[in-house]
């Protein structure tokens, strides 16, 4: 009985890590995303093209957009996993 109970807690435990491992991922590939957007977005502006300026917001926001689906799916990993 106690062996099945401390089975549970690490497997408990072991899924917590997981959790914040699969958020820490999130919020890393979020941050990388996020800066590439932003510069995309500024070298695009700065090229002087009529296009590249025109479409500059536009690529850099669906580039820090998907940094925000990224950290939203870690958010939810560690939420489902750990309870925080």
């Amino acid at each position: 009985m106690k062996a099945k109970a401390k089975q549970l807690e690490q497997r408990s435990a072991k899924t917590v890590r997981l959790g914040n491992a699969l958020y820490l991922i999130g919020c890393i590939v979020a941050a990388i995303c996020i800066a590439t957007g932003a510069i995309t977005a500024i070298v695009m502006h700065n090229s002087g093209g009529v296009f590249d300026v025109a479409f500059a917001p536009i690529v850099g926001g669906v580039i820090a957009a998907l940094g925000l689906i990224s950290w939203l799916i870690g958010r939810v990993c560690r939420y489902i996993l750990s309870g925080h």
